[in-house]
């Protein structure tokens, strides 16, 4: 069944309302006008900006939705700024002006706190669109003794979230299922610090219940009220760490290196302020100096140890370009915020009209909207009509959000929220994972490429990729098969890249071929680099198989050889050792480590260790290669990020196909994170090569298509990309096969 749009969506819950329950549209409300006071965070245009053009795409709907019949509602919004505003002044005008029907917002809970008592004295209808605030909840969405909600009219508070009770669950269950993997390490350590205010304190009174209950040492559970105070906070953890690593065992170290922390912030300049806090911590505790600009790129090497998660509700990549040079300071860090169901499809739709990602506020102020037209339709009293479409008798509205359901006494939302796991990454927002109800990740693991990938669009991709594919190619026959992989990165932090070179050339040993038809080019340092704690070996990232040293004979992994060290050698002299083979061959080029592209380094290029941009394998000097090249078939697979722009290399040139693990302005990722191995951990293999993998070890060996489909599907954070199709042949109908499985001549 095909998901309905937000916009179908909308229709049809106001459809059905109004055919299905005609008594529920008052005749008074006949073309009836609703004024909503919205109150909001105007005071940064970007916001601003965002808001009001949520707004309009809601009223936009409903126009649409209500095209045709007689008895229609429309809503006036009217908007004012929590931020500057008088919140008392407003407030008591606001809960007494007859003219406005319901008020949506403050959205924080500081000013929700100051403005409520206004909208109880008169039952103004109130609608807490972010409110999470366990406090407030239990404050204003309860009734009090002797009441009983709606049956005296006493209900006025209507929250869209629940409580940051289940948000605490959700980050320390997050915590623990990635730590799980690593048992006998102890007690996990971890920290929390939060706002002293009603925001923070759900956390700080839940955190200790659930670190208890998922057997988590919580070594640190403060809260602050000023920078001054949080810098306090965190000289006051770091020092504990540094003690703890100075003085113990090296178990209890290693549970140090494991040990999380996080900050639940209300700003991003507070989020910006942890971020420089604990580069320069971590940059002294390797001896370094933290102005010292050698450290801007190195010090991302820490970035999984002591890890610093961020509870944060307001992220948007308009605030990270605010920030301008200091936005490279947040590269890399995740955290959680309440957001959407992304079943709903909202995300999806936002994203295709405006460009960007949702913010949680966005979700919560369309939903708000849609919830106070629909109970406009149902009675001239807000409060009773959201009563009778999302209370009584168990009804409920399906908006953007997820179900808005209340509790018939309480008022609470009865609906669990959702919970979006993010990624900071080159002043971009990515979206990992999703959680649901109870901390449970939302449908599976690959959830996180659900929002990006359908099988609409995948096959309409695959289609423009593939063009006018010449499928009456006539190949000469096969005169020999030959193998080129590379590893283009050096040193403990790109340890997955060695692991995937090795894990492609253990493939091709299964598939038959020897060593002499393999050129394996890596880091000979690796695997006795001083921060490798297991001399000589290098492990596969699924099955911690020794790649390099091999297994017994029941395992079926031989010893590497590696013919190259890869600081022997430049790009031009791997462009040398592919015009050596002779022609007639089908080549298989595998190429993992870092890549660049326009934006990041001024170039196209698969990096080569750590020179400066314009000395890796530049798309040029690929596509010089190729063209004095005369393979009977070429394979080309690369792993880096931004690898499209080099892969490009190969349009126009018959018999070359290459894959890509990220398109020309995308980076591919990281999989498998391992704290034992290296001095702070590393993670042991790339996402896209390990579908790679796992796709090519079926029986049968799956089609260029299936194999497409397959890692699109499966490569979280990445688009996976075919260059040249139209050049090689029925993608349908042809296999890798006579790449990875090597034929006796």
């Amino acid at each position: 069944m095909k998901r309905l749009t937000p916009f179908l969506l909308l229709s049809v819950i106001l459809l059905s309302c109004s055919e299905s329950h005609d008594e529920c549209v008052s005749p008074s409300l006949d073309d009836a006008q609703v004024t909503v006071a919205v109150v909001a965070p105007l005071s940064d245009d970007a916001t601003k900006a965002r808001l009001e053009r949520t707004a309009q795409w809601l009223l936009d709907n409903l126009q649409e939705a209500h095209r045709g019949e007689t008895a229609s509602i429309s809503l006036n919004i009217e908007w004012h700024d929590e931020q500057t505003e008088n919140i008392d002044s407003l407030g008591r005008e606001l809960s007494v002006r007859s003219d406005v029907s319901a008020v949506i917002g403050p959205f924080s809970e500081g000013p929700m706190a100051r403005f409520a008592p206004y909208c109880k004295e008169t039952l103004k209808p109130l609608i807490a669109p972010t409110i999470t605030s366990e406090t407030l909840l239990r404050r204003y969405a309860v009734a009090s003794a002797g009441e009983s909600g709606m049956v005296n009219r006493k209900q006025f508070f209507w929250p869209l979230c629940q409580s940051d009770i289940n948000l605490t669950e959700t980050m320390l269950g997050h915590y623990v299922t990635m730590a799980g993997k690593h048992a006998g390490l102890g007690a996990l350590n971890c920290a929390v610090f939060s706002p002293s205010d009603d925001y923070g304190k759900t956390f700080s009174e839940w955190v200790p219940f659930f670190a208890d209950r998922m057997n988590v040492l919580l070594s640190h559970n403060e809260r602050y009220s000023s920078t001054a105070g949080l810098n306090e906070c965190l000289s006051g953890y770091f020092d504990d760490l540094e003690n703890s690593i100075d003085s113990s065992s090296a178990g209890t170290i290693v549970n140090a290196l494991l040990s999380n922390n996080y900050c639940v912030v209300e700003n991003l300049q507070q989020l910006l302020y942890v971020a420089q806090e604990r580069r320069r911590w971590l940059i002294a505790l390797d001896g370094g100096d933290a102005s010292d600009p050698v450290w801007d790129d190195r010090w991302q090497s820490f970035e999984y140890a002591f890890r610093t998660w961020f509870v944060y509700s307001g992220l948007s990549e308009e605030a990270l370009t605010s920030l301008g040079a200091d936005a490279r300071k947040l590269y890399g860090y995740q955290g959680f915020s309440p957001y959407a169901d992304p079943s709903t499809g909202f995300e999806r739709a936002y994203q295709e009209r405006f460009g960007v990602i949702p913010t949680f506020a966005e979700c919560k102020l369309y939903d708000a909207l849609l919830l106070v037209s629909l109970a406009a339709r149902r009675s001239s009293n807000l409060n009773a009509g959201i009563y009778q479409v999302a209370a009584a008798n168990g009804a409920s509205v399906s908006g953007v959000s997820g179900p808005i359901a209340f509790d018939t006494t309480s008022c609470i939302q009865l609906t669990p929220n959702y919970y979006v796991h993010w990624q900071i990454v080159d002043n971009q927002i990515r979206h990992l994972t999703y959680y649901g109800p109870n901390g449970k990740q939302v449908a599976g693991s690959s959830v996180g490429v659900n929002l990006f990938y359908d099988e609409e669009t995948a096959t309409k991709d695959f289609a423009d990729m593939s063009g006018d594919s010449d499928y009456g190619i006539q190949y000469p026959p096969l005169t020999d098969q030959y193998a080129v992989l590379v590893q283009g990165s050096r040193g403990m932090a790109n340890y997955r890249h060695q692991s995937d070179v090795l894990a492609m050339y253990q493939l091709l040993r299964r598939g038959g071929y020897d060593d002499d038809h393999i050129t394996l080019v890596l880091d000979t340092s690796l695997a006795n680099d001083p921060d490798n704690n297991e001399p000589g070996i290098i492990r596969g990232g699924t099955d911690m198989a020794d790649l390099l040293g091999g297994t017994d004979a029941d395992r079926g992994y031989p010893a590497a050889t590696v013919d190259y060290g890869n600081d022997q050698l430049s790009p031009a002299d791997i462009c040398d050792i592919l015009k050596s083979i002779p022609a007639g061959s089908n080549i298989l080029l595998y190429w993992s480590g870092h890549g660049r592209n326009e934006s990041h380094g001024g170039v196209n290029e698969l990096q080569w260790l750590d020179n400066e941009a314009g000395q890796g394998m530049t798309v040029q000097l690929l596509q010089q290669t190729l063209e004095e090249m005369s393979p009977r078939k070429m394979f080309i697979i690369l792993e880096p990020c931004y690898s499209e722009g080099v892969a490009r290399a190969a349009k126009g040139q018959t018999g070359v196909l290459a894959m890509t693990g990220a398109r020309g302005d995308e980076k591919s990722w990281a999989e498998n994170w391992n704290p034992h191995l290296g001095r702070y951990g590393t993670w042991m293999c790339d996402r896209f090569t390990l579908n790679v993998l796992q796709s090519l070890l079926q029986q049968p060996v799956p089609t260029y298509r299936d194999l497409y489909f397959y890692c699109m599907q499966n490569t979280i954070g990445s688009h996976v990309q075919l260059v040249n199709a139209d050049n090689f042949g029925n993608l349908f109908r042809l296999t890798p096969e006579e790449f990875i499985k090597y034929q006796q001549q």
